[in-house]
Order: structure tokens, then sequence, then C-alpha cells
């Protein structure tokens, strides 16, 4: 499989490597960069629109939102986790 961000189609395509078919498009809200974990298991997906990364879990296919800000504190109206300068705090 590989992994395609489409910014302006707000998407990632899914397509098979070998074939060059394309198997999904999945929304993503202004996919910037996409990074495969080394195990294959999850998909990370940086967003431009919402200022965060979005995390697919291939294997269970779920999508969680990590939102990014400046006070590395959690956001417990989303349940999101808050990143400060892209590490955990």
């Amino acid at each position: 499989m590989a992994y395609v961000a489409l910014p302006s189609e707000d998407e990632i395509a899914v397509v098979d490597a070998t074939t060059g078919d394309v198997l999904e498009h999945r929304f993503f809200p202004a996919p910037n960069r996409i990074a495969l974990s080394v195990d294959g298991s999850r998909l990370f997906v940086a967003l431009l629109e919402v200022t965060g990364i979005a995390v697919w879990d291939l294997n269970a296919d779920t999508t969680s939102i990590l939102t990014i800000g400046q006070d590395g504190e959690r956001d417990t109206s989303t349940g999101s986790i808050t990143f400060f300068l892209g590490l955990p705090r």
C-alpha cells in the first residue's frame, strides 16, 4: 500500500503500490505531511486547518486527532491531547 496526501481534496488516497489502483479515499481536513509508523500499523497525518495531527490506526480502522497548542495542556472539551513544539509534555 501507498498513502498519498491530497490537501486540495481534503483526503488521503490509499493506492495499491503494485497496480497503481486507488483503493480508498479517506477524509482528512487539509492533510499536509504523512508518516507511517515503523510497524505499519498507524499513519500519522499533519493537518493544516485544525493545527493538529491525525492518527489513523490502520488495523482498527479508527482515527483520532491530537491538537497542537502552545500551553502543552490537555484539551478536556474535545478529549484531545495538546503538544508543545511537537513533543508530548
